[in-house]
């Protein structure tokens, strides 16, 4: 799904730069995008595999379900940072008003998306993914990011000090 969307992206990228040569470069360019937004439609519009952010506002549990498998899944595609900021947004305003809602496992399943954030290197969503963290907190959560406070990879200690920082600052 990702890889589709970024090769489609990288297309576009390609025959832009080249449209205003003839009418053949024009009608490739043209093609391109026309093929990126089938892609996204066809990918954004599945909400098997994509979450349906209405349906996570208003608390629908296999939202909430598509939700953390997204997040968990991470993909890595053009504007998929501002989709996962959106996401741990309105979980976390979830967690805040329907904690309830949430199962251990969810939450469980939470911790482990948290925690692999931390181990993945800097993203632009991070600090909203801190902010979920100050909802979903676990004790052992704050346990083995303490352990990962002392992890000889930089990035990693960092976001872990961050993380931390964050759920004292709740």
């Amino acid at each position: 799904m990702a890889q589709d969307i970024e090769q489609a992206r990288k297309k576009i990228d390609n025959t832009f730069l080249k449209r205003h040569l003839n009418s053949q470069s024009y009608q490739a360019w043209s093609e391109s995008c026309n093929e990126f937004r089938n892609l996204w439609d066809k990918y954004h519009n599945n909400h098997q595999l994509y979450p349906n952010e209405l349906k996570l506002k208003h608390g629908d549990l296999s939202s909430i379900q598509v939700t953390l498998n997204y997040l968990a899944a991470d993909p890595l595609y053009f504007s998929s940072g501002y989709k996962k900021e959106l996401l741990t947004r309105r979980l976390k305003q979830l967690g805040s008003t329907k904690r309830e809602i949430f199962s251990e496992k969810q939450v469980e399943q939470l911790n482990l998306i948290l925690l692999h954030k931390v181990k993945s290197g800097f993203s632009r969503e991070f600090r909203y993914y801190c902010r979920l963290a100050q909802v979903f907190c676990s004790q052992s959560l704050v346990k083995q990011l303490g352990q990962l406070s002392c992890s000889p990879d930089l990035k990693t200690r960092l976001q872990a000090y961050w993380m931390l920082n964050y759920l004292s600052s709740k």
